[in-house]
C-alpha cells in the first residue's frame, strides 16, 4: 500500500520546491551572460523567495483547518511521482543542472521546465488544502504562468 502524505507534508514539498527554484535562479546567474537573462533570473528568484513567504502562509492556514481532506492512496502516489520526477528534486539536482548550462537558451529551458512543472503541482494541491488556502494557490499559479510567459518570450529573443 502506498504511503499516504499528509497536508502539511505537501505544503512542505511545496515550500521545497520554492526554495530550489530560488537556488537554482541564484546559481544559474553565474552561468548566463545576457544582460536580458541576467535581469530576468534575478527577478524570478526574488518571487521564488516571495513565495516561501506565501506558502508559509498556506501552511499556517493547513495547520489552523480543523480537519483537512482525505488524501487517497492514487492521490498520493500521483504526487509522490511528480516530486521525484521533477527537474530540481534537491539542492544536487539544482547543482548538476547549472553545472550543464552551455548558453542561454539552456538556461531558459531549464528555467521553463521548472516553471511548468511548479504549476503543475500547484493545480494538484488544490485538491488537498483547505478552502481558505485556495485563493493563496491560485495567485501563485498565476505568478508562475506570468514566469513561463516571460521566459518563453525571451526564449524566443535568443
Amino acid at each position: 500500500m502506498a504511503m499516504l502524505f499528509s497536508i502539511d507534508e505537501i505544503a512542505e514539498m511545496a515550500l521545497e520546491i520554492e526554495r530550489l527554484g530560488a537556488a537554482f535562479y541564484e546559481e544559474a546567474l553565474d552561468h548566463v551572460k545576457s544582460e536580458a537573462v541576467r535581469d530576468l533570473f534575478a527577478l524570478l528568484r526574488e518571487e521564488e523567495e516571495a513565495h516561501e513567504e506565501q506558502f508559509e502562509e498556506v501552511i499556517r492556514s493547513l495547520r489552523e483547518a480543523p480537519e483537512g481532506p482525505a488524501l487517497d492512496a492514487e492521490w498520493t502516489e500521483y504526487v509522490r511521482a511528480l516530486t521525484e520526477s521533477r527537474v530540481f528534486p534537491n539542492q544536487a539536482a539544482v547543482q548538476a543542472a547549472v553545472a550543464g548550462i552551455t548558453d542561454e537558451a539552456s538556461a531558459l529551458h531549464l528555467a521553463l521546465q521548472f516553471e511548468r512543472e511548479t504549476i503543475l503541482f500547484f493545480h494538484e494541491m488544490k485538491t488537498a488544502v483547505s478552502a481558505k488556502a485556495v485563493p493563496i494557490l491560485d495567485a501563485l499559479i498565476e505568478e508562475e504562468r506570468g514566469h513561463v510567459r516571460r521566459l518563453s518570450q525571451l526564449s524566443r529573443l535568443i
